[in-house]
């Protein structure tokens, strides 16, 4: 089940993220790498799926949606994704899965949210980075249509794509 990031989830959040290689983190924009830091912005990321990004002025340039992947029965959290805008057209996201539930496809279920949420609210255009060894999550990313634009001297992948671009409901994923 898919649904916002709620208060309740934030431990778990932050778990979920902590449990990620420093590497990972870092790529992670715009995460911080540590705990400390990682408490507050997990608050304002439960607290951002309430504001009313129409409100003028509010927040204009980090606007957020925080959506988690979690089990049905027990409600226990398999993965999260953010979605942030940077324009009133163009938007840049990011998915973490716990490590243990990798493979099951909840970061495909996530990336399908992910533009569902961006398509219903004009975005044009999504960008991410991903480290060049994930090699997965660069497949899944290829699959909805992402290119690779650019590496960074980190050894990270700029990717990017069209909202367009994705593969229609019967040709995409499953």
């Amino acid at each position: 089940m898919i649904r916002p990031l709620k208060y309740r989830d934030l431990l778990e959040f932050i778990r979920i993220y902590m449990d990620q290689p420093k590497d990972s983190r870092q790529q992670f924009y715009p995460f911080p790498r540590t705990r400390a830091f990682l408490v507050p912005l997990s608050l304002y990321l439960a607290t951002a799926n309430l504001i009313p990004h129409s409100v003028p002025g509010f927040l204009p340039r980090f606007r957020f949606q925080t959506i988690v992947s979690v089990e049905k029965q027990t409600h226990d959290m398999r993965g999260f994704a953010y979605l942030r805008w940077d324009t009133s057209s163009a938007a840049h996201f990011g998915i973490l899965v716990d490590q243990s539930y990798r493979g099951q496809g909840i970061g495909e279920r996530l990336l399908a949210e992910i533009f569902d949420i961006a398509e219903c609210r004009g975005v044009k255009t999504l960008t991410l980075t991903v480290e060049k060894e994930n090699y997965p999550a660069i497949s899944l990313y290829k699959k909805f249509g992402f290119d690779i634009i650019e590496t960074n001297s980190d050894g990270a992948h700029q990717m990017k794509t069209s909202i367009g671009r994705r593969l229609p409901e019967n040709e995409g994923p499953t």
